[in-house]
């Protein structure tokens, strides 16, 4: 599954995911994140199990208290960043 992101906030971001379906299941993992540090769109591939719901959370590097999604630490709520693994690509997300 391939998750595509633009940040259009002024200051640089980090992504992370979170599995819902499997306890403690994060991408990239141990304690590391995803940069977004241009305006760039940026794809990231990840390595999902078939239907699983994995849901995105964005921050500004710095600053976890300004988020999207789930958030740093993937305890925030959402509405719309959550995607079920499907091996396809997600459409642009856009981080303002």
């Amino acid at each position: 599954m391939t998750f595509r992101f633009q940040s259009e906030y002024k200051y640089k971001a980090q992504v992370k995911f979170f599995s819902q379906d499997r306890k403690g299941y994060e991408w990239p993992g141990g304690g590391k994140a995803y940069n977004l540090d241009d305006s760039d769109v940026h794809a990231i591939k990840l390595r999902c199990l078939g239907g699983e719901k994995i849901c995105y959370g964005g921050w500004v590097t710095g600053n976890a208290k300004l988020y999207w999604g789930v958030g740093a630490d993937g305890q925030q709520r959402c509405s719309s960043c959550c995607y079920t693994c499907n091996g396809g690509q997600t459409p642009v997300i856009h981080l303002k």
